[in-house]
């Protein structure tokens, strides 16, 4: 069971790892907006669908390394059985109709804390998205008044 155990946390670094891969990304994305002088409408929900699909993408890659490992070990015989094993635990919905060996039990148990970290994760870097964008409008909306 230790054995497990220690392949699930590296499998739950390298989730930490693509995650801040993409938060690198995403944080190089955010600062090419600071030299616009006019934030509207559009242009917030253009960069927040963007933003909102890398990270759905950083989250279906962490899903499909664990996916992955657990066909690598044999707990699962088919991929797509892993695959929706995967992103039920991940998201921690958990119908319980597919679960792993007994000696594998824990990592999923790891997983489902993973995923709930890195979705806080998510949610903490599109809350500093947006208030980049409250700051732009801020900014571009002051009122100056005449003394």
């Amino acid at each position: 069971m230790l054995r497990e155990l220690l392949l699930a946390v590296a499998i739950g670094v390298s989730n930490i790892a693509i995650h801040a891969a993409g938060g690198i990304y995403l944080l190089k994305f955010s600062s090419v907006l600071r030299p616009l002088r006019q934030i509207s409408i559009p242009r917030v929900l253009w960069a927040l669908a963007c933003f909102f699909l890398i990270i759905l993408t950083l989250h279906i890659l962490e899903t499909a390394l664990w996916a992955e490992f657990y066909l690598w070990r044999g707990c699962f015989r088919d991929r797509e059985t892993a695959y929706y094993f995967s992103l039920m635990t991940y998201t921690t919905v958990g119908y319980g109709d597919v679960v792993l060996p007994r000696a594998w039990r824990l990592v999923g148990v790891l997983e489902a804390m993973t995923g709930v970290l890195l979705f806080g994760w998510s949610t903490a870097m599109l809350l500093a998205l947006t208030s980049r964008f409250r700051e732009f409008w801020d900014a571009q909306n002051v009122v100056k008044v005449k003394p």
